[in-house]
């Protein structure tokens, strides 16, 4: 009975947890306040003794983030360095040129292109620094303000499901480096390269449907939003523009670890855009583009640090829901991918669904009863979290961002956005059944 009460209290601050984050509130204070509570009861109700609490809670958990914290800084230093030396720019700049004055041509070979780029690039600045060059073309050429945030919004979560740093941030979230060494990027990768290619064709599908309904009026290139001074007049060798796809290739194809992969790209780009030539200019750049990294990434980086040591809190008091909602949550693979599939409305402003969200908490109750595998529950929450937190919900910084750059409200993003993720994420959750569930 007293492991009943304590689930229940753990579950009302659970609620109110999620009620904070829904309404705005800072998520890397709502799991400080949420360990303040469910530290002590797992004390009291013996789950977590002093070893517990100081060696696996306060010290292990939080120190496990430090590989992947590394991992962080260089997708974030190289999304600086694509900027910095002209090559994200080009590759746009050729699309363009591909396209043509046909919106729908353009639109899907930049939708193309983004997600190219973030499945290895990561970081706030990166999305914003190619954001500044990607929307207004796609403005300039008629495409409504909604489509145009959409449908980039949206592509740079489709690369996020096979982007390296990302499952790195959600491994060390979920301490499964910790807990399941085993489960490595090589390993998701069988199931996260195919939610890749199934959210682009949906963004193509989401672009046809749209901008082929009718002829879009061409507007004047004044007419969309000033875009900031942004490196595009560099002269960039045609062989250097492979260089934001080097690390998935090299880690799939070629067996690479993540950090000589993301390592190779940024040297390979500094190399094939000439900064060898000169020591000052490649010192100089070397230094510029890993400080604004290190700055995109840091907000991230203190955020992971309280939320390990809350999962690690988290999965200590897992035993006390076994009594509660153990009975409760289906008992098999195809029943949870269905209520994922039907609840995915639930990931939306950082909720229980959404492993970037208050989902780990979710995590830990359901991995805790140990019926479910790995690799199927983490790929679970991981599609629904990118395809609601990152690909349409506006509590994402950069989707901020690019709602508030492009002028267009909150609500025509999302009536847009979130229908076409939701129908991306039913697709991946029932292919992760066939495959693995």
């Amino acid at each position: 009975m007293i492991n009943v009460v304590f689930s229940i209290l753990l579950l009302l601050s659970y609620l109110a947890f999620v009620i904070y984050i829904m309404k705005g509130g800072n998520l890397l204070m709502g799991f400080i306040m949420m360990s303040v509570v469910w530290i002590p009861v797992g004390v009291i109700g013996g789950q977590i003794d002093w070893d517990t609490f100081n060696g696996t809670i306060m010290q292990t958990a939080p120190s496990n983030i430090g590989s992947n914290v590394v991992l962080i800084f260089i997708g974030s230093w190289l999304g600086q360095v694509l900027l910095k030396t002209g090559i994200a720019s080009t590759i746009i700049k050729k699309a363009v040129e591909l396209g043509g004055d046909k919106p729908l041509l353009t639109a899907i070979i930049l939708s193309v292109l983004t997600t190219l780029i973030f499945c290895s690039a990561y970081g706030a600045g990166a999305v914003i620094g190619i954001g500044v060059i990607v929307l207004p073309i796609m403005l300039s050429l008629g495409i409504p303000k909604a489509v145009a945030t959409a449908s980039y919004i949206m592509s740079v979560g489709a690369g996020m499901y096979s982007n390296a740093v990302i499952f790195s941030e959600k491994q060390a979230v979920l301490l499964l480096n910790e807990t399941n060494p085993e489960y490595t990027y090589q390993v998701y990768q069988q199931v996260g390269i195919v939610a890749t290619v199934v959210q682009l064709v949906i963004i193509i599908l989401m672009l046809a449907t749209t901008l082929g309904r009718k002829k879009q009026a061409k507007v004047h290139s004044w007419a969309a939003p000033t875009a900031p001074a942004v490196e595009t007049d560099k002269k960039v060798p045609f062989y250097s523009l492979i260089a934001p796809f080097l690390p998935v290739v090299l880690i799939i194809a070629f067996g690479w670890n993540s950090l000589p992969a993301f390592l190779a790209a940024i040297f390979y780009a500094l190399a094939t855009c000439g900064y060898m030539k000169n020591f000052s200019n490649l010192a100089d750049t070397i230094s510029r583009s890993l400080f604004d990294g290190i700055m995109d990434a840091a907000p991230l980086i203190g955020f992971l640090f309280f939320q390990g040591i809350f999962t690690a809190a988290a999965n200590a008091d897992a035993f006390f829901f076994q009594e509660t909602i153990g009975g409760i949550i289906p008992a098999s693979t195809l029943a949870l991918a269905i209520v994922f599939a039907v609840l995915t409305p639930l990931g939306l402003f950082r909720g229980p669904m959404s492993v970037f969200g208050v989902g780990p908490v979710t995590f830990a109750v359901i991995n805790g009863l140990g019926i479910f595998s790995v690799p199927f529950l983490f790929a679970l929450f991981q599609f629904t979290g990118i395809a609601t937190t990152i690909s349409s919900c506006p509590t994402q910084s950069w989707t901020i961002w690019a709602i508030n750059y492009n002028k267009v409200t909150t609500t025509d993003f999302m009536r847009l956005a979130f229908p076409w993720c939701w129908v991306a994420n039913i697709i991946n959750l029932a292919i992760l059944y066939v495959r693995i569930g």
